[in-house]
């Protein structure tokens, strides 16, 4: 390939160059290989799609039996989590959603106790003031004396 047609690819961009390459093709897709933990993945990156409006995140991409199969995105610490990364994360927060439910189960618990013990304490003072009530008048004959 003439040097002046090429795909650069760095780190940071991913642009087509060379005079007239870009305007005969109307998409680009990027396929690279990630490595980390220990594993290797495979993302897909749409890098141009003529007349068509397309994400421009990196997404993980698994080959199975039953053909490709593109993820969802899961973006974490800045980055596209993929692989054993991607499945420990997706755990992590099924886990803290899991917490934060049973902390709610357990604030609403503690207020429908709340709500018991004021409803109660009203109760009794009423119950404590009607026999301090009774208690004035029988005491007096039932007749008011002051």
């Amino acid at each position: 390939m003439p040097k002046e047609h090429k795909l650069a690819v760095s780190t940071q961009l991913l642009e087509i160059s060379g005079s007239g390459i870009s305007s005969m093709v109307d998409t680009v897709i990027f396929l690279a290989y990630q490595e980390g933990s220990g594993e290797i993945n495979r993302l897909l990156q749409i890098l141009k799609s003529r007349g068509s409006v397309h994400s421009n995140q990196k997404r993980e991409y698994v080959i199975t039996d039953d053909g490709i199969r593109i993820m969802d995105v899961y973006v974490g610490q800045g980055d596209v989590l993929t692989g054993t990364a991607r499945l420990q994360q997706e755990e992590n927060d099924r886990a803290a959603a899991q917490r934060l439910a049973f902390d709610i189960e357990a604030k609403e618990l503690e207020l429908k106790r709340l709500k018991l013990a004021r409803e109660q304490a009203a109760q009794g003072a009423k119950i404590r003031g009607e026999m301090r009530g009774k208690n004035h008048s029988t005491a007096s004959g039932g007749r008011f004396e002051p």
